[in-house]
């Protein structure tokens, strides 16, 4: 999940919406924020740093998922 603050948003695009849209956003999205594997705050980060860091997140998931695999495989023998 990626999060930002108005103001970044705001200096990346413009939006029509203010504060209290994005807090309603947040209280919405407050389960998946909680659930999420990735919580990634972009404020101070560029395009390719989250590019990077939701990819390393992604290949960090997928080794743990074979791993997890591999050893259930191991336990049905």
């Amino acid at each position: 999940m990626l999060d930002a603050r108005l103001e970044t948003i705001r200096r990346r695009r413009p939006v029509p919406w203010g504060q209290e849209r994005l807090d309603t956003q947040l209280q919405s999205l407050a389960l998946a924020r909680r659930e999420c594997d990735l919580f990634l705050p972009t404020d101070d980060l560029t395009i390719d740093e989250v590019r990077a860091q939701a990819l390393a997140a992604i290949a960090g998931a997928a080794k743990a998922d074979a791993a997890t695999a591999t050893i259930a495989k191991e336990d049905t023998r």
